[in-house]
């Protein structure tokens, strides 16, 4: 018990530091209307324990969200995906559960579950919180076409570096 929290912190404080010391100031503007907005941040919420309850799970998110926010100086969009995200997350795990049902013990990770699974199970999520991101964002279905661009430009990058997080890093 002691060694997963203390992963769980390790990770905490690695993908932290990666999302606000190089990352937060990386966004890529293409034909001065899109941005790559790279997000890695969700991967908090994803690499929770499967047994993690979703009250839990969701105070989690609310309070790093409003944390990512604080650096980002954004009122609350970051909380808000972020919320969905982790609301989400048993949906998926429970669309996608093997036949031989889960340890509630592991980590939905690389590591545990195979690049396949993995693959599926954090492109749902990370496509989900970048649609609810830039949706609450530009506030208005007005500007769709943006909202969607810029949804899969970023889930794109994360998704890459979420990835390689997994094989690197080994969680």
């Amino acid at each position: 018990m002691n060694n997963r929290i203390a992963s769980i912190i390790f990770h905490s404080v690695v993908i932290s530091v990666l999302q606000f010391l190089v990352l937060k100031d990386f966004s890529v503007p293409i034909l001065n209307s899109y941005v790559i907005a790279v997000f890695v941040y969700p991967l908090l919420i994803l690499i929770l324990p499967i047994k993690t309850s979703r009250s839990v799970l969701v105070t989690v998110a609310f309070l790093y969200g409003l944390l990512v926010d604080f650096f980002y100086n954004s009122p609350g969009v970051h909380a808000a995906a972020l919320l969905v995200t982790a609301y989400l997350r048993a949906i998926v795990l429970k669309a996608l559960e093997p036949r031989g049902g889960y340890r509630t013990e592991q980590s939905p990770t690389l590591k545990n579950f195979g690049l396949n699974w993995f693959l599926i199970y954090a492109g749902i999520l990370l496509i989900t919180h970048y649609l609810v991101y830039f949706s609450i964002d530009a506030f208005s279905f007005v500007y769709i076409d943006k909202i969607l661009v810029n949804a899969i430009l970023g889930f794109a990058v994360s998704y890459i570096l979420v990835l390689f997080y997994q094989i690197f890093v080994r969680v």
